[in-house]
């Protein structure tokens, strides 16, 4: 950035220079630029870990401005206010989704800010401090502009490949349905497939409860809900739909089929359905139902209950 700086001042003062070789000059240094960056993430890999430094980053220029605030005049001082509320902001956020990510409170959205904030570091203020006086900032903030675009797109592009890879494997698998189609992730293919298929060869309007949820089976499948109820997590047991009541509903809708996902809920404090939560439930279920199927890999696995007299 400040070899574009200084080739742009060059450029200004000298007269023999005219105003279509200023902008291929210009050009030049920008799309230059913003390849050699390009270059150097992709062989560094830097863009998959680029962010991971951004708290350091926005308190480093929120220090800074901090610096210039206090030393500033009553004008300038009114005019770093947005600059300064943004980036405390940004770290603000961060500092929450620390504090309070969890269970109920997810605070993914808290990353908007700080990525805001990250953007208008790279693309204002670091080209603006090799830009000079604030009338030749353009072409700085433009190869800023150009190079962080290259790196947040190859970001996308290689984090969006990788995850792809890993949940659903190089070549993703799906289930069909006369309801619809679903991508399963590779651990649920085996088990999640197989019981749609055995559920959408039972009776039409077969009743279907799936605990701790599985809500897209019910639907392939072509099944229905007695209850309304979706998911059976560990936050769902709460107020009108604690353990007791929901054990009593579901007694009461006399589900044709109940099917237990071997689903992880660790997150949510307990590890899983009738092992340290809703364990009334899970009674109610081994005392009413048998095991119909039980399709199962190495890495998933879904029970289906029916009815004992079955």
């Amino acid at each position: 950035l400040g070899v574009a700086a200084f080739a742009e001042r060059r450029i200004r003062r000298d007269p023999s220079y005219d105003a279509s070789m200023r902008v291929l000059a210009l050009g030049a240094i920008a799309v230059g630029a913003a390849l050699l960056c390009a270059g150097v993430c992709y062989l560094l890999e830097a863009p998959t870990h680029a962010f991971r430094g951004t708290p350091v980053l926005l308190l480093a220029v929120f220090g800074v401005l901090a610096i210039r605030f206090c030393f500033a005049g009553r004008q300038d001082r009114a005019a770093q206010v947005p600059a300064l509320l943004l980036y405390a902001f940004g770290l603000a956020a961060i500092a929450r989704m620390l504090l309070r990510c969890g269970a109920m409170h997810y605070g993914f959205y808290l990353l908007v800010p700080a990525l805001a904030a990250f953007a208008t570091c790279w693309c204002r203020h670091v080209p603006a401090a090799f830009g000079g006086a604030s009338g030749r900032r353009s072409l700085p903030a433009a190869v800023g502009g150009v190079a962080i675009l290259i790196m947040l797109a190859y970001t996308h592009g290689t984090a969006s490949r990788r995850t792809s890879e890993l949940v659903y494997g190089a070549e993703p698998a799906a289930i069909e349905t006369p309801h619809g189609t679903m991508v399963l992730p590779r651990q649920y293919v085996g088990a999640v497939d197989e019981a749609i298929r055995y559920l959408h060869a039972q009776p039409l309007e077969t009743t279907v409860v799936v605990v701790p949820e599985g809500v897209g089976i019910t639907f392939l499948a072509g099944c229905v809900n007695p209850l309304g109820v979706h998911t059976y997590l560990p936050l769902d047991f709460s107020g009108a739909y604690d353990t007791e009541r929901m054990t009593d509903r579901v007694a009461r809708a006399d589900p044709d089929y109940v099917l237990l996902t071997a689903r992880d809920t660790s997150e949510y404090g307990a590890r899983m359905f009738g092992v340290d939560y809703a364990q009334p439930m899970a009674k109610w279920i081994s005392a009413n139902r048998a095991v119909a199927k039980d399709f199962r890999t190495p890495q998933y696995g879904v029970q289906i209950w029916g009815r004992k007299s079955e």
